[in-house]
Formats: C-alpha cells, structure tokens, sequence
C-alpha cells in the first residue's frame, strides 16, 4: 500500500542532522549551477527536494524494508548521521530540518524516528512515528493481566472469603478490557504504527485471553460450591503468576531493539512453564478418575482445565513477543 498524506505538524529541529543539512546544501548548490541558479526554471527552489527523492517517498511501501540511498546518493545517506537521539525531550520525535522546509508538505507524515540503536537513518524510522502510547498500553495491559494472576494465586493459596476474591478478579478482568479496548481505538485512529498493526491486535488479544481464563477459573470456583483447591490447582495458579510477571517484563522491553535477545530468553522460559503445567493438568486429571465421585470429578476437572488454558495463553502472547523481535531486528 503506497503511502498518502496524513495530518501533520511542521518538522524542526535541524541541529539533530547536521550533516544532512550540509550534504543537502551541496546538492542544491550544484543542481542550481547546472540550471543557471536557484529559484529559475532551469533550478530547484530552496529548500526543495529532488524529483526522485520525492518519488521514493511517495511510492514507498511500508513493508519493513530499509531503502538506502534515497536522499542524493548512497553516500550522502551514509554520512548523515544524527547527533542527538531525542528532541524536546520527547520519545522517537524524529527530526529532519529545515532542509526540506516543512516535511509534511512533501509525505504528510507528522512524527518519525531517524535513529536507530548503531546511529544509522532508516526510512522506515523516518517515516514511521515511534508512538508511544501503543506499547505504554500494551505494557498497562500486561501488569494488569498480572494483577489478577497474583489475585488468583492469593485466592488459591488463602481459600476465604471467596466472593469478595472473585469480585476483585472481575473488576480486574473489566480493567483489561477496557484497556484492549483503548488499544483497537487507537488502531482504528492511528494511519502507520511503530510496528505491524497485526502484532498489536495479537499481542492486546492474548493478553486479554490470559485475563479472561484467570477469571474463568475463579468464577467456577466459586459456583461449583469447591470446599478447597487441589495441590495441582494452586500450583498451576503459582505457574501463571510466573508466567504473567516473565511476560510484563517483556512488553516493557519490545520498544527498544536493543532488548530483543532478552525478550526471547523470556519467551523461551515462559515455554518451559507452559510445558510445566501441561503435566500439572495431566497428573492431576488422571487422580480425580481414581476418585468415586463423578460429580467431584467433572467439576475439578473442568476449573484445573481452565487454569492450564491461562497458561497457554501466556504461551501465545511469548509467541507474539518473538515474532515482534524477529521482525524488527
């Protein structure tokens, strides 16, 4: 899909590529000798960028591929290397300068990053905004998915006062998906993301699944009348809290490259629980059909079903988290 024009804010700050600036300065110099000067027919005007240039940008997709050499040459892509990371204190707000005027006159585009973790300049992270509200969301869903992790493990371990534990898991529950909510909304009013608009979807949706078997399970808990939790459910409950506190780790870390092979180290690890309580659920359920009750038996088996499900979904959202690590290596 080609680009299009967005609303946008003029671009500033051109101390951020100095070097840029003196490259460009070059081009125009030498474009309007051969045209018998600045500001004719035969020239550029100041401050314009060349036809090519502007036909890159405009017909540049947005696959994740880097394009060198757009600006001038090769070289002159090379050599303009930014001297400062952020401006005005605010993250990713990359910056072009006054080399181009108004940037948003030429691509219509308001917010992008020029730095990456060597220091280079990439035209996706020129053109891609690194908005942060997307992972400040996803990072607010992922410690609210926690929280009710850690509530069920203090139901399943102090099994009191049941009603008023599973009331708190709920309203937990509903605070996640409001917060799934915020992150379609912004989706839906957001034109290019900071990365794949599907890894946000996938990564907000897992988690909420998380949320909604910890709730799930707590809720069977309570209306199956059970007197007292067996060992493999409060060890499973154990085994989500690890999990969930792994993975809010890791959404913190996915907005910068540099975490990626820490990110992977935690998916890996949220693999092995996962695995761990696939054999809690397979012990567990072979127990209960040792037992005369079948009533018992179709009732705890359904709410140690429901706690390893939380753990597959934990699986899913590691998956997400590598597939976002892989992507924009």
């Amino acid at each position: 899909m080609a680009l299009r024009p967005i609303r946008g804010g003029t671009v500033q700050a051109s101390t951020v590529v100095p070097n840029l600036h003196d490259h460009w300065g070059s081009h125009q110099d030498t474009r309007a000798r051969e045209g018998g000067g600045r500001g004719d027919g035969g020239g550029p005007r100041a401050g314009a960028a060349p036809r090519d240039v502007k036909e890159l940008l405009r017909n540049y997709e947005m696959s994740g591929k880097a394009i060198k050499g757009v600006v001038g040459s090769r070289k002159m892509w090379e050599q303009a290397t930014p001297t400062a990371a952020e401006a005005s204190g605010e993250h990713g707000r990359g910056v072009i300068g006054s080399t181009f005027g108004s940037f948003d006159t030429l691509i219509g585009i308001r917010d992008y990053s020029v730095i990456r973790g060597d220091g280079s300049v990439g035209l996706k992270e020129w053109i891609v905004p690194q908005e942060r509200r997307f992972f400040d969301l996803l990072e607010h869903l992922a410690a609210t998915v926690n929280d009710g992790a850690l509530a069920l493990q203090e139901l399943l371990h102090d099994f009191q006062d049941v009603p008023a534990k599973r009331r708190q898991i709920k309203d937990i529950e509903h605070r996640g998906d409001d917060i799934t909510h915020s992150v379609f909304e912004e989706l839906n009013k957001t034109f290019i993301t900071p990365i794949d608009r599907e890894d946000i979807q996938s990564l907000a949706s897992c988690q909420d699944n998380v949320l909604d078997m910890i709730d799930a399970a707590a809720n069977r808990l309570l209306l199956y009348g059970v007197d007292r939790p067996t060992d493999a459910m409060v060890l499973l409950g154990d085994t989500i809290a690890q999990a969930t506190a792994l993975l809010l780790q890791a959404v913190g870390m996915i907005h910068n490259r540099k975490n990626g092979g820490e990110v992977e180290r935690i998916a890996l690890e949220v693999h092995r629980l996962e695995n761990l309580a696939d054999d809690l659920m397979n012990t567990s359920v072979a127990s209960l059909f040792k037992e005369g009750d079948p009533i018992r038996i179709i009732k705890f088996k359904e709410i140690t079903e429901r706690l390893e499900q939380a753990t597959d979904y934990c699986e899913d959202v590691a998956n997400v988290l590598s597939d976002i690590v892989a992507k924009n290596q």
